[in-house]
């Protein structure tokens, strides 16, 4: 890192964040509000919020499931560039960075899987433009040019393609208008960290009323956010994204819809440097006596730090036709690809102890089909069949004390031979093939009454197969200087290559519509996710291990209801589950790793949601979630750990911000947007040893627009307060000490927006 972009990492003191909003509000001109807000009567209600969550557009307000929207303005304001930003916005919603921010993996109502290999996806599906995402080399998709973004929580299946047990984050995309003319916007900023960034997109139209093109694009490179003190070493944890992406919109008829998309997007950033915590006596490695003295949290001494480079390309085809007044039908097929590979130094320290290297190809196709009802009558319906096929080539490499290579105690043999460990290179590479099909289907009945009655069922049929999976052990020669990588196989067939599953699941709900428009409704559902392989088997057979379905029964309830006449909404949700046979992959102290059920575990909770317009220059948004998660059976290392918290499951998360038109006249209005967020104590770990205390995070935003509204100029701040967290940690005692991710510094600066 240049000493101009150490300078600008200068920290300030604890408690700046609310100093920082207080200058931004001071600092401007003190001129009246809206003349709207100042008109007798002037009735400043919510905008309405439509979502799709049920595959129809829908008043938010009107949904019987918990669903949580962010607009097109709240990702904008919030500075949401990937889905990692997700989480921080809706309750009982963490994430996991084992890869940095590039790839997360979420948590929803405790509802999670650590077992983060390239050959496994998540029980929270990702959804782009209703196409699902299911490989990490495919899923690290930066949020650009988003129309909207809808969480749901809960099992999901009898709606969507892909059954998943603890819910589905659809992120949806700008799309071409066919009516309009040519427009267009762009987005550029600076910042801290040598930040530079620039977005936007431009919509053509090509034949007039019929079809249309939108071309949109993103770019953000950003200085790594840790000091790396080694001269000549790359600082870790930047951020160097490029994506782009062409979509068509054919609108053929009145009743006909036909959409192309090809989307592309390339991630090369510095490794995710992590840090090193609780060293043992003797150092990092034991005999190297490196404790990290003199560094900082946001410090390291890495040799090297490695780097990422990830790759995907996906293309999906859409078509909506509206076969008659009462039935229309969808099909959507995609095709993705995705190349990953990163290194990282695992011990971060000058000396070579542990690296690793995660490198996968991956690809993918699906296809959907959908018949659905239309109109407004009293039966609402949809029946769905759906296929999808993965292929990934995983091959992942570990290699360890190198630093202490060699015949140390003159037996004559190489000592990666007498521990298997000192010196010693591990690698396994395997092809692993997914299958998935299924047929699904929701009715929902509207009595006259207000009371609906819904119904939905799902049959899921998965295969999995390995192939070629092999391992083996390798060593560094330090007479030779070189590694020797085929000393000797130790895996050449798992006792196990395929696993088929199958599996019935299905939904009731009731709801009651008040007269008022408060929305009561009640849920019961059965979650499903297939079997999986343990990719990370490097010793022997044996540890090819498989994990069975886990599977989620959920009831919930909650209560949607707008007051004070339409200028608040408040959303209420509670849960209970029983969680069976949860998949979790356990990395023990010497860095085994083990593909583990937990037999049962119980979770329950409730969540609030609400938005408040006081007046109309300002509105206020608060979520707030509570979970109790436990482990009601479960033993690892021969240890009871019943009663233990589930992992990635804080009982508090909260959030609260404020949009404040704080003037507004001749020249344009300026608004400030400023958003506190709060994540009570979680663990990382089973044994509920690795944990991260709670904490708080404070954002800012201060936008001038033209009057026009075509101009805009943002100043912006993320986490002002420069807390010092942690997203992820690992029990490393095979090497001295705990390994752990750090949460992204205090980060601001300016960007410049236009739109025609």
């Amino acid at each position: 890192m240049n000493e101009q972009s150490k300078a600008a990492r200068t920290r300030m003191k604890p408690g700046v964040a609310a100093t920082v909003i207080s200058v931004l509000v001071s600092a401007t001109p003190a001129v009246s509000i809206t003349a709207e807000a100042q008109e007798a009567g002037a009735s400043p209600v919510l905008d309405q919020v439509l979502v799709t969550a049920q595959r129809r557009s829908e008043n938010l307000q009107s949904v019987p499931i918990a669903v949580s929207a962010l607009s097109q303005e709240v990702i904008e304001k919030q500075g949401i560039r990937n889905v990692s930003g997700v989480a921080t916005l809706v309750p009982n919603m963490q994430l996991a960075t084992p890869y940095g921010d590039a790839v997360p993996f979420f948590s929803l109502r405790a509802v999670t899987s650590t077992d983060v290999s390239l050959n496994q996806s998540g029980p929270i599906a990702l959804y782009v433009d209703e196409v699902y995402k299911g490989l990490p080399a495919l899923s690290s998709l930066q949020i650009f040019d988003v129309d909207r973004v809808e969480v749901l929580r809960g099992p999901q299946g009898t709606l969507y393609g892909k059954n998943t047990t603890g819910g589905a984050v659809n992120i949806y995309t700008r799309q071409p208008d066919v009516s309009g003319g040519v427009t267009g916007d762009l987005a550029v900023g600076a910042g801290n960290l040598g930040r530079v960034t620039a977005n936007g997109g431009v919509n053509v139209p090509l034949v007039a009323d019929q079809l249309a093109a939108r071309v949109a694009f993103t770019r953000t490179k950003v200085d790594g956010f840790v000091d790396n003190h080694v001269p000549g070493a790359d600082d870790p944890n930047s951020i160097d994204d490029f994506a782009f992406r062409t979509s068509l919109r054919w609108e053929a008829s009145e009743d006909l819809t036909v959409s192309l998309a090809y989307t592309q997007t390339k991630s090369s950033p510095t490794s995710y440097g992590a840090i090193a915590e609780d060293i043992g006596t003797g150092g990092i490695g034991f005999g190297t006596e490196y404790y990290r003295e003199g560094l900082g949290f946001y410090d390291t001494e890495s040799e090297q730090p490695g780097k990422i480079d990830i790759e995907n390309k996906g293309a999906s085809l859409r078509v909506a036709w509206d076969v008659s007044d009462t039935m229309s039908f969808t099909s959507i097929t995609s095709t993705d690809t995705g190349d990953w590979s990163a290194l990282e130094d695992v011990d971060t320290s000058p000396f070579d102890i542990a690296r690793g290297d995660y490198i996968s190809d991956a690809d993918s196709v699906s296809q959907d089909f959908r018949l659905a009802s239309k109109g407004d009558g009293a039966l609402e319906w949809l029946l769905g069949a759906y296929y999808y096929r993965d292929k990934v080539d995983s091959n992942t490499i570990y290699r360890y004390y190198y630093a202490f290579s060699g015949d140390n105690d003159g037996n004559g043999v190489i000592d990666c031979f007498d521990d298997f460990f000192t010196g010693c290179r591990l690698e396994n590479n395997f092809h692993q093939e997914r299958k998935s099909s299924a047929v699904y289907g929701q009715a929902t009945y509207a009595f006259d009454n207000g009371f609906s009655v819904t119904g939905g069922l799902r049959y899921t049929k998965d295969k999995n197969s390995l192939d070629s999976y092999r391992a083996r052990l390798g060593y560094f020669d330090p007479a030779l200087n070189a590694e020797v990588v085929d000393a000797a196989d130790t895996i050449t067939a798992p006792p196990v290559d395929e696993l088929n599953t199958s599996n019935w699941s299905g939904k009731l709900g009731v709801s009651y519509e008040f007269p008022s428009g408060a929305l009561l409704y009640a849920n019961a559902s059965r979650g499903y996710r297939g079997g999986s392989f343990n990719g990370n088997g490097f010793y022997a057979p044996d540890e090819v291990t498989t994990a069975k379905p886990e599977k989620i029964d959920a009831l919930e309830a909650g209560l949607k209801t707008e007051l004070l006449d339409q200028r608040a909404r408040l959303n209420l949700a509670a849960f209970y589950y029983e969680y069976k046979d949860q998949q979790f992959l356990d990395l023990t102290p010497t860095f085994l790793q083990v593909l583990y059920n937990a037999p049962k575990s119980t979770v329950w909770g409730a969540e609030l949601e609400t938005v408040a317009r006081i007046a109309e220059p300002f509105t206020v948004t608060v979520s707030l979630g509570y979970l109790d998660a436990s482990y009601d059976e479960i033993s690892l290392g021969g240890q009871d750990l019943s009663g233990n918290r589930l992992s990635l499951a804080p009982k508090t998360t909260f959030s609260a911000g404020f949009d404040w038109t704080i003037a507004e006249g001749d020249f344009g209005s300026v608004v400030v947007n400023a958003a506190t967020r709060y994540q009570s104590k979680v663990y990382f770990d089973a044994f509920n040893r690795l944990d991260q205390e709670g904490y708080w995070i404070q954002d800012a935003r201060l936008t001038w627009r033209a009057p026009s509204e075509q101009l805009w100029v943002a100043l912006w701040g993320k986490n002002l307060g420069d807390e010092e967290y942690r997203t992820q940690r690992y029990d490393l005692s095979a090497f001295n000490f705990l390994y752990a991710q750090r949460g992204r510094p205090r980060e601001y600066g300016i960007e410049f927006g236009y739109s025609f």
